[in-house]
């Protein structure tokens, strides 16, 4: 089979070491292991889409969820996948690496045997298309968000030096004190809505910022999306969400969120908000979202 790694070397956890300890393994593996480093999001993209011109079976992303939301992303040129037959390995490489817990949710296997030891099944995933004709169209594989979650994205860009565990954590609780709700219009398969909304999240996968439960109610290629519509949180609110989303199964049936599943959602804002997908900040509202069925043939280990 013809494999590129397409490695993240600025990826929480993808050092120096880590990189020479992939390529002993594989080596000692399977003979080989045939590499690009990239330098950016853009860079990603690039060098996904050279690697499928040149005939590759099988990309290997090595990195975050940001990561794998670039490869994703490459995967495509001119809203068409460039080489349709080929898969996607995800590695759990990231700080977060949350896209990977849909994977092996029973956390069974290293997830370098995927690449050589795998069942391949189609999933589906999210497009973003922007009503400001100056940003492109994007897709993206686990969960997109605006609202509270565009602010949390940017302090935990600004908290790179907190351990793991908590650049996701502490960045949330201080947005959660400071963020205040927007006015937001959604419209999705069977309705619409007008919402004071905190934060908004479209899902394919089920979790974001290292492990908190914003989907679940979807399947990772049932043709819909998980849409979650979070009202404002007061201070008291705070504990008890958090150990839903950490603990518990999600904010499924709390006073604080709308929980539905659709095939695509319009949103529109009075105010633009920053859109985060798959730990990206990228572009803002008015935007559509809808799902692209069983678009991409990901690895998933054997049974």
């Amino acid at each position: 089979m013809k494999r590129k790694f397409i490695i993240n070397p600025h990826s929480g956890g993808v050092t120096k070491n880590y990189i020479q300890d992939l390529e002993n393994y594989f080596r000692d593996k399977i003979k080989e292991f045939n590499y690009v480093l990239t330098k950016s999001r853009e860079d990603t993209i690039l060098s996904t889409r050279q690697a499928l011109r040149e005939g590759v079976e099988q990309v290997v992303a090595v990195g975050g969820d940001g990561t794998i939301n670039a490869v994703v992303n490459g995967f495509f040129e001119k809203g068409k996948l460039l080489r349709p037959e080929s898969s996607l390995v995800i590695s759990k490489a990231g700080t977060g690496s949350d896209y990977y817990k849909c994977i092996d949710p029973q956390k069974k296997v290293d997830w370098r045997e995927i690449v050589t030891q795998h069942q391949v099944y189609p999933v589906d995933i999210g497009l973003i298309k922007y009503q400001e004709s100056s940003y492109e169209s994007q897709y993206f594989i686990n969960i997109s968000s605006m609202g509270i979650t565009s602010e949390v994205a940017k302090k935990r860009n600004e908290m790179t030096w907190l351990p793991s565990f908590l650049q996701y954590l502490l960045p949330a609780c201080l947005s959660v004190l400071s963020y205040k709700a927007q006015k937001v219009s959604l419209t999705f398969d069977h309705g619409e809505m007008e919402e004071e909304a905190f934060a908004i999240f479209v899902g394919k996968g089920t979790y974001s910022g290292k492990g908190m439960r914003w989907g679940g109610e979807v399947t990772l290629s049932d043709g819909l999306l998980d849409l979650t519509i979070l009202r404002e949180a007061k201070a008291h609110d705070i504990p008890r969400m958090f150990y839903k989303l950490y603990f518990g199964r999600g904010m499924k049936g709390d006073k604080l969120a709308t929980k539905l599943t659709t095939s695509h959602v319009q949103i529109k804002t009075t105010s633009p908000l920053l859109l985060e997908m798959d730990g990206e900040l990228y572009g803002a509202t008015d935007l559509e979202i809808s799902v692209v069925p069983k678009s991409i043939f990901v690895c998933f280990p054997c049974q």
